[in-house]
């Protein structure tokens, strides 16, 4: 098996093996944050990048022998023909304003679910039930067949070396949090419902952020000035603020905590099962 990405973010477009399934070959700002985080998740598996799929899936056939390929956004890279196409549409931002892009959000017109194979519903818990259940039904009507759905929970809080402190390390704490992200109110959702944590301030920045030592030095600034007593960042942005603040991976004054998520499948497993088993 092999994961392929595009690598937004990342410095250059040439193809590269983020990993090779037993170590990490390129950094960050060589690889991508997203790359890197799939990479770190993923122990045995090779994790390539770059621009055209289908050059980096002959890569993966011909260096790794992969069998199976996962591309990480690849619905629309039609150069590279497909087994199986799952979409995952947000429980909370389903379809924007219904515009493709420079409209809106969509990478294409709604009417293109009708190619997938599945669709999974993410983020249902920041999404009334009501509203979920209108949303399966429709995907359902589009793809025909009923929508996996899941929703986001957190699985560890570590500090930025990546030491795992539990899922607890933020109760009862004052936490300012900062992200780069396309839709940072899905981080602050995941943040407030941890229990007994009181976030008291925010820098946010663009998608897939460059950090530099000056970014970070301003986030720990506010941070002191709120009264913080952790910054709470993604494992995303985690990827380049470490490689910003080198091998010591620290800051003077901040106590960085990086909140690690999984999916919890709440319908459809076994026909994701099902799908997959084909």
């Amino acid at each position: 098996m092999a994961v392929l990405s595009r690598g937004y973010g990342r410095q250059g477009n040439q193809p590269l093996v983020v990993s090779d399934g037993h170590k990490i070959l390129v950094s960050a700002s060589q690889g991508g944050d997203e790359p890197m985080v799939l990479a770190r998740a993923l122990p045995g598996v090779p994790v390539l990048v770059g621009p055209d799929r289908a050059v980096i899936a002959e890569m993966a056939i011909e260096r790794f022998g992969a069998e199976v390929i996962v591309l990480d956004d690849g619905f629309q890279h039609l150069r590279l023909a497909r087994d199986l196409d799952i979409v995952l549409v947000d429980a909370t931002n389903p379809f924007g304003n219904g515009h493709v892009m420079p409209r809106g959000p969509l990478r294409e017109s709604k009417s293109a679910m009708r190619h997938a194979d599945l669709a999974w519903i993410t983020k249902v818990e920041g999404a009334d039930a009501d509203e979920v259940a209108r949303l399966a039904s429709e995907l359902e009507a589009m793809t025909g067949r009923a929508p996996v759905c899941s929703a986001t929970r957190v699985s560890d809080i570590c500090d930025l070396a990546g030491a795992s402190l539990g899922k607890d390390a933020l109760r009862g704490k004052r936490v300012f949090w900062a992200c780069g992200l396309a839709r940072p109110e899905s981080f602050r959702r995941t943040l407030a419902a941890l229990q007994g944590v009181t976030l008291i301030g925010e820098a946010l920045f663009a998608d897939h952020h460059a950090f530099t030592r000056a970014d970070l030095e301003v986030v720990a600034s506010k941070a002191r000035s709120f009264g913080a007593e952790a910054i709470a960042i993604t494992a995303k942005d985690a990827a380049k603020i470490r490689e910003c603040l080198g091998e010591s991976a620290q800051l003077e004054g901040a106590v960085w905590r990086v909140v690690h998520i999984d999916l919890e499948i709440v319908a459809g497993e076994a026909l994701l099962d099902e799908v997959l088993g084909r």
